[in-house]
């Protein structure tokens, strides 16, 4: 859970490559951690620990046999070389991590530890894009002279823009911001930024806001949109600023749908409490001295752990005329749905039909 609750949070590409890297050499027992980025074709180190390693030939050595197999295609590569056993670990849309250690893991630590790869990898590649995007603001903001300029501009962006006046009426909103909300942009300046934003719940909280806003260079939240017609709920990142044009006072707003990340945390996270809830389970089996007792009881820890309504446990047996059969033998009920322990139907069920 540690190494998962490291990079909760960050959105500082260097500073979740640190935490991560420094955590990795105390938790995992490496003695060397590396994070390469992908540019191009190339794997570049981005950060290494420690600087100075008397295995760095044994290290491209290993990289480049990680390449020739294809690495992007599997989630890890492995090689013992000498006395130690190095690691590259594939990072989607950013690049590798590097591990190395004096002894191999083990097959049941690299499959929990899979997850937690995979979360990095997210984490590093949302990083990554935050810091794109910043760049490309800080560009564009350079090259756009008037509000004219700026609209032509973010009319073709995927990402949603609104602007707004400072009593909170919409002044413009491009393609996606209008798609997303439900709102016409012939109709925008009609609309007030509290009907479709939750942070917002008066005109006075839009107020207080914009005071903010006139204090800061920009202002950035996670929070959500909703769509006017459909009344679908979309979850954005929105970075806010104020800007002056032609001595007028406007509120741009840029919003970027995160739908796919958050089902990709939630996902993480529905791993990590199956993964505890079999260790939890596992462990009732082993040390308890009621067999039938811990058998109910580690199905209650199951089903729990993934929002079940019940879970079962089948026992098989083969008869000599009627072949494989299964029969359910315990059950653990939320007390949600009806039980279904004494359905005669769930009794010596062939298993192939099952």
């Amino acid at each position: 859970m540690e190494l998962l609750l490291a990079v909760s949070g960050e959105t500082d590409e260097d500073k979740i490559i640190e935490k991560t890297l420094r955590l990795y050499l105390r938790k995992l027992d490496c003695f060397a951690v590396a994070v390469f980025h992908k540019e191009d074709e190339n794997y570049i180190p981005k950060v290494f620990m420690p600087s100075r390693l008397k295995e760095m030939a044994d290290v491209e050595m290993v990289l480049k046999n990680a390449i020739n197999t294809e690495i992007n295609n599997h989630e890890f590569y492995g090689e013992e070389v000498g006395n130690s056993h190095h690691y590259f670990f594939r990072l989607d849309n950013y690049g590798l991590l590097y591990l190395a250690r004096r002894s191999a893991f083990s097959s049941i630590i690299l499959k929990e530890f899979l997850p937690v790869i995979d979360n990095l990898g997210k984490s590093l590649s949302f990083a990554k894009n935050i810091r794109l995007r910043e760049l490309a603001e800080e560009q564009t903001a350079a090259l756009v002279k008037d509000l004219n300029l700026f609209k032509n501009f973010i009319h073709i962006t995927q990402d949603a823009v609104q602007v707004s006046l400072p009593s909170g009426r919409l002044f413009y909103l491009n393609d996606a911001a209008a798609k997303r909300l439900g709102i016409d942009p012939e109709d925008a300046q009609n609309h007030f930024v509290w009907e479709f934003e939750p942070y917002f719940k008066t005109a006075a909280d839009w107020e207080s806001h914009v005071q903010e806003l006139r204090g800061v260079d920009k202002f950035s939240i996670e929070s959500f949109n909703y769509n006017l017609k459909t009344k679908e709920k979309t979850p954005v990142e929105i970075t806010v600023n104020v800007k002056n044009v032609d001595g007028k006072e406007f509120i741009i707003a840029v919003s970027r749908d995160i739908s796919e990340r958050k089902k990709a945390e939630a996902e993480v996270l529905r791993r990590e409490k199956m993964l505890l809830a079999i260790s939890n389970a596992t462990n009732i089996l082993l040390i308890g001295n009621d067999i039938l007792g811990a058998i109910s009881e580690s199905l209650d820890v199951l089903g729990t752990a993934v929002g079940a309504d019940r879970s079962y446990l089948f026992t098989n047996r083969l008869d000599p005329e009627m072949g494989n059969l299964t029969s359910q033998r315990f059950e653990w009920n939320s007390g949600v749905a009806e039980p279904q322990i004494d359905n005669p139907e769930l009794q010596d069920v062939p298993v192939d039909i099952f």
